[in-house]
């Protein structure tokens, strides 16, 4: 029978991961990885009897430290360019917390943000033109059962995922409790009055279109139809 192959870099030694997963009965190779941490080689199970295409999942590990460590020096770019063009599936899990990790540095949080989504939104433009997913654990026990369900399922049958059914009737009273919902924001207007606008205007496209004076209806007067007009003006200079 064909079985996966959990690679572990030497480097994971000292982090007692080779030691979690020997407790979890799981088999790995420990090898000299060059820019990675986890390498899984998975064979998956196309039909009974047969099998698929092999996948190649390479999994980065790094503390919310050492993340914004290798940010800020530009080893995170250059490693994420590495892992998307090597393979088409990789992953970097942040262990630990990054919220405490940022109150620990000087660097500028809005830095840490846009590199964090930067990870799973750029992709690379040659080699396997992969894409890098982005996890978070809470410590090396987390991070070493991802690994081995990662494991796991890749032996498992291949599968058609099946698109979810959509309900053939429009819940409309759901689409205006939501719109209700929309106008609650608006300082002082409440739910009766911006039930009215919604009955008068119809959209709330057409509220943000409208004038004062077209809003005005039952129980709403031109002084809170100012304030739907001058709120939906700021929502849309924004």
């Amino acid at each position: 029978m064909l079985s996966n192959l959990i690679f572990l870099d030497n480097r994971e030694v000292p982090s007692s991961l080779p030691l979690i997963l020997d407790g979890m009965g799981e088999k790995y190779e420990l090898t000299q990885l060059t820019f990675v941490d986890v390498q899984i080689c998975g064979i998956p199970v196309k039909v009974v009897g047969t099998y698929g295409e092999v996948i190649f999942y390479v999994i980065e590990r790094k503390s919310g430290e050492d993340f914004i460590a290798s940010m800020v020096s530009g080893h995170l770019q250059s490693q994420l360019y590495r892992m998307s063009t090597t393979c088409k599936h990789s992953v970097l899990i942040i262990e630990g917390s990054i919220g405490l990790a940022l109150e620990l540095s000087n660097v500028n949080p809005d830095s840490v943000y846009s590199a964090m989504v930067g990870t799973f939104l750029k992709h690379s433009e040659d080699g396997e033109k992969g894409s890098v997913s982005l996890l978070m654990v809470d410590d090396l026990g987390m991070f070493a059962n991802l690994i081995k369900f990662t494991n796991n399922k890749l032996m498992e049958p291949l599968t058609r995922v099946e698109p979810m059914a959509l309900p053939d009737v429009v819940d409309d009273d759901a689409q205006l409790r939501a719109r209700v919902r929309c106008l609650l924001a608006i300082s002082g207007l409440g739910e009766d009055r911006a039930r009215s606008i919604l009955a008068k205007m119809g959209s709330l496209k057409a509220i943000a279109n409208a004038t004062p004076e077209q809003l005005l209806c039952e129980g709403v007067g031109l002084t809170s139809a100012k304030k739907v007009v001058e709120f939906f003006s700021k929502t849309q200079s924004l």
